[in-house]
């Protein structure tokens, strides 16, 4: 994919009102992260994607990120926690 094409993508995904990321449920009897905070997560990624001097690694790893007061509402702990220590992994190799 050429580079302004890429481009375009990204800022089309970064700039919607809407940051989409197909993210599960949490599991039967679980509470999950809350909504709010998982949208602040991916606005934080997103400026890692554009901005060279954006988030840093420990930025991303020290997020808060709290859990919804009901069970079953949420997005799936695990699978944010994955997401996220993926990117941390990619910010910290790009540090060195």
């Amino acid at each position: 994919m050429p580079d302004a094409e890429a481009q375009h993508l990204v800022d089309a995904w970064r700039d919607t009102n809407l940051l989409t990321l197909p993210l599960p449920p949490p599991p039967p009897g679980e509470r999950g992260y809350r909504p709010g905070d998982v949208e602040r997560l991916m606005t934080v990624l997103a400026g890692a994607l554009t901005d060279p001097d954006g988030p840093r690694a420990e930025e991303v790893a020290g997020l808060k990120l709290s859990r919804t007061f009901f069970i079953g509402q949420g997005y799936h702990v695990g699978a944010v926690e994955a997401l996220r220590l993926a990117w941390v992994t990619e910010l910290r190799r790009r540090e060195l």
